[in-house]
């Protein structure tokens, strides 16, 4: 009983309880593991990509959403391989590298291998319809316990697009709008305007754009586009497509009658021309729909002799 008294007499002293708290908590950090940076945020470990101007912040799992703190890699094109660089690139082989993409892929893949590198055979194409993959790399040392994360994005190269656009320049577009005062011809501008600096702002390598006016025949653009396609430059660019096709809308009037097949037919012609690799082809053709100049487009495919047609069977894929 006197023993017990006693002991119980020390429990009681302050400085028994402050060692006894530090011990606690001695055991408790010791019992987790400790997060230090293994993942290098150096920009000369980066090459062509994008790595925050003060990184430091995102070697804590709290700042993982933080948007200033996503490291840009070189955008994908096929073959696409990446290495996720190290402090210590000698520790490499006592990591685990966890691959945690944010959503899956439409087409193509995307994968990490056991050595940290990032593998895209296909081009992945987000399911989110996004023009980018964000995935986390989490890793962890095998022999110490350390462990480190960073967030990662891919901007995805899209393939090159090859447009035509086939306007509509006939009589009736110099008629108001139905319902309202506006010319369609103003309104075809302003759709076009719309269209290509949207084309602008998304541009990629070798995106090109043509132009083709129908009334009762077929009528080219004029320099500099003339009858060819001209490459459309980034929307920072000193002279934007944009400007110039607005510039050429602005010197035509709307006359004619409405020779739609016509102009689709030239702008098969020009897509059926040099064509990069890989090119997803486009047609726009804007119109009041009034067509009255053979051939002329029908979607049901209806089969006639003269030749009053554009399609005698069911349109195909291509076209």
């Amino acid at each position: 009983m006197k023993k017990q008294l006693t002991f119980n007499w020390i429990k009681s002293i302050p400085i028994y309880k402050g060692i006894k708290f530090l011990f606690l908590l001695f055991f408790f950090i010791s019992t987790l593991n400790v997060n230090a940076q293994i993942i290098s945020r150096l920009t000369a470990n980066y090459p062509d990509g994008e790595v925050p101007s003060t990184p430091a912040p995102c070697a804590d799992y709290k700042d993982l959403d933080d948007l200033a703190c996503i490291i840009t890699l070189t955008p994908a094109q096929d073959g696409y391989s990446f290495q996720i660089p190290l402090v210590n690139e000698s520790d490499r082989s006592n990591l685990t590298f966890i691959f945690i993409p944010s959503g899956g892929c439409t087409s193509g893949s995307i994968s990490c291998s056991s050595d940290g590198t990032i593998t895209m055979p296909t081009i992945c194409e987000p399911s989110g319809g996004e023009n980018y993959i964000d995935f986390n790399i989490q890793t962890i040392n095998t022999s110490n316990g350390d462990s480190d994360q960073q967030r990662y994005r891919i901007p995805i190269l899209r393939s090159p697009v090859k447009v035509v656009l086939v306007l509509d320049r006939s009589g009736s577009m110099d008629w108001p709008v139905p319902g309202g005062t506006e010319i369609r011809w103003e309104v075809l501008k302003k759709s076009v305007w719309e269209f290509v600096t949207q084309l602008e702002l998304e541009q990629t390598e070798d995106d090109s754009i043509a132009l083709t006016y129908f009334i009762t025949t077929v009528l080219q653009p004029g320099i500099p586009i003339e009858d060819g396609f001209v490459l459309i430059p980034p929307d920072d660019a000193i002279e934007l497509v944009s400007d110039t096709i607005n510039y050429l809308m602005n010197l035509q009037d709307p006359s004619g009658a409405t020779a739609m097949g016509l102009g689709l037919q030239d702008a098969k012609s020009k897509l059926e021309g040099n064509t990069p690799i890989g090119a997803t082809k486009i047609v726009l053709l804007f119109t009041d729909g009034q067509q009255n100049r053979f051939p002329l487009v029908q979607s049901d495919g209806r089969s006639l002799q003269d030749g009053s047609l554009l399609n005698d069977g069911p349109v195909a894929v291509e076209d």
